[in-house]
């Protein structure tokens, strides 16, 4: 899409990877107040994914994983 590499791309990545990090964090949020924690858990998991050095996920998720009873 981008044959001279000038780095447009990179503006579309970071857009994409921030829009998808905030819709899984608060899919996973929505799951986690249905108490449908394994969900929850799973979406989280993308958001972590996504944005490893943002520690919400990892919060968030380990709050579910307590919820559930998934200690691993």
């Amino acid at each position: 899409l981008e044959p001279q590499k000038k780095g447009y791309y990179k503006d579309a990545e970071n857009a994409i990877k921030s829009k998808l990090f905030n819709s899984a964090i608060n899919q996973g949020i929505n799951l986690y107040k249905k108490q449908d924690y394994k969900n929850s858990m799973s979406a989280l998991d993308v958001a972590i994914e996504v944005n490893p050095n943002d520690t919400t996920g990892f919060y968030i998720g380990s709050i579910a994983s307590l919820a559930d009873k998934d200690y691993d």
